[in-house]
């Protein structure tokens, strides 16, 4: 299955997360001011859903006042416009995702799910 794809599906309807129970559930607040200790970690990260037509991030708030307060995502939709949609349907809201974090680029990267949070 594609990384596009399997965001599409989690994206689409998953009611819980599937971060195994052993795995924290970061805040972006936590990820940006501990680089080291989760560079080139797969790791789970709450926050608000920004879809934007250039680039797409976790913030802390769902209309952040500062790119300082974002984690950046890099998603690799494919050539699936199904998934870009489902995400840009997420903006605002509170979501998990999953990726590898990258402390040179300051960014997640191989995001390959987003859970709505609106179970809790």
């Amino acid at each position: 299955m594609n990384r596009s794809l399997a965001l599409l599906l989690l994206v689409a309807g998953c009611a819980t997360s599937p971060r195994p129970f052993n795995e924290p559930l970061l805040t972006v607040t936590e990820v940006l001011a501990n680089q080291d200790r989760y560079q080139g970690k797969t790791v789970y990260v709450e926050g608000f859903a920004v879809a934007g037509t250039k680039s797409n991030a976790l913030c802390l708030d769902p209309l952040p006042a500062s790119d300082k307060d974002c984690l950046p995502l890099h998603i690799d939709f494919g050539q699936s416009d199904s998934a870009r949609v489902q995400w840009q349907a997420l903006d605002g809201r509170p979501v998990e995702v999953k990726g590898v974090f990258s402390k040179p680029n300051g960014a997640l990267e191989n995001v390959t799910g987003a859970w709505l949070e609106d179970w809790k």
